[in-house]
């Protein structure tokens, strides 16, 4: 196709491109056009879809036609477009058409936002360089999460109860951390609850180091990796974070309403208060999609199959593909961070 482009590019990764072509380019699209204004012509009297050819024409203007086979026009170019000028483009373009005149041609302008380019530093040796801190378990966490265990069961016991002044609650309140208290409430013995409640004290500090550990080597390839993040990526983890905050509050038992209320905001200032962690998390993103290619690291297959599998049987009404997407980056992202953990 015959046409010339003109590239501008603007901040927060967008670009725009402008398209000139001749006015008879348009002339190949026209029948295409045509049979789509019939397609969806509506006529008293007449099937929609089956209206005669003259009594169609009837009623459909060559203006029309001309907007049409221009639509058509762009639909066809704007892949080559992205392919010869090796835009990697991120959502959908915003498309408008300046000019459709017999004289001047067709000119169209197309805003899109763009993949940033990155140049990643020498990644694995950055992340060689930071030592994961090992957190440990605190000296009184055990003796903490064992009276919490006995208050939590002490307060479902009484929940409900009233007394008078002086009268004995039938439900005996239990003051002592004992064999018979931990039967109670599920373990062998005492010595059985301290061990699994030291293990898991254990787990979660190891778990809080290994997080600990991926955020110091993300902000340290991150500080070495300057870029800018597209605001079209921003907005996107905003409305993930106001999602899951949607969520959470709903599950408290708080209609979301109320909790904008109680906030003080309204929702676009507490939508808005998240830009700045929006806006590390999308660099995040970025970043390990970069290592990922760049290190050839991709997702278990029988992983991804298994879980896409299981989002899939309690999702329903969620498509295949957005769930396979949605897990696929997931596991992608959970392969860059151990790889660069070792």
């Amino acid at each position: 196709m015959n046409y010339k482009t003109k590239i501008e590019k603007k901040e927060k990764s967008l670009v725009e491109v402008e398209v000139t072509a001749p006015f008879s380019e348009l002339k190949q699209f026209e029948k295409k056009a045509k049979e789509e204004l019939m397609k969806n012509l509506e006529v008293d009297g007449f099937r929609k879809g089956h209206v005669p050819q003259d009594v169609a024409m009837s009623k459909i203007s060559p203006s029309q036609i001309l907007q049409a086979s221009a639509q058509h026009y762009i639909d066809a170019v704007f892949p080559e477009i992205i392919k010869n000028e090796k835009l990697k483009i991120i959502g959908y373009p915003s498309i408008s058409v300046e000019k459709l005149d017999e004289k001047e041609g067709i000119i169209f302008k197309i805003l899109m936002t763009i993949y940033p380019d990155i140049k990643l530093p020498d990644y694995k040796k950055i992340a060689a360089n930071i030592k994961k801190v090992e957190k440990g378990v605190e000296k009184d966490a055990l003796e903490k999460a064992k009276k919490g265990m006995l208050d939590m069961y002490n307060q479902m016991q009484h929940q409900g109860h009233t007394h008078k002044d002086g009268e004995k609650c039938e439900s005996e309140i239990k003051t002592a951390l004992d064999d018979e208290f931990a039967k109670k409430i599920g373990f062998k013995d005492l010595k059985d609850l301290e061990e699994k409640v030291k293990q898991d004290l254990e787990q979660r500090a190891e778990q809080e180091a290994i997080v600990g550990h991926r955020e110091n080597i993300l902000k340290a390839i991150l500080k070495e990796t300057p870029f800018e993040v597209p605001e079209l990526l921003i907005n996107a983890e905003k409305d993930k974070i106001m999602a899951q905050m949607r969520d959470d509050v709903t599950r408290s038992g708080m209609k979301w309403e109320d909790y904008i209320k109680s906030s003080g905001k309204n929702e676009m200032e507490i939508r808005d208060s998240f830009t700045n962690e929006a806006s590390d998390r999308a660099k995040a993103e970025i970043l390990l999609k970069e290592i990922a290619k760049d290190a050839k690291l991709s997702a278990d297959k029988e992983e991804l199959k298994k879980q896409v599998e299981q989002i899939s049987g309690m999702h329903k009404d969620v498509e295949l593909d957005n769930i396979r997407l949605y897990v696929e980056n997931i596991l992608i992202n959970e392969a860059v961070m151990k790889f660069l953990e070792k």
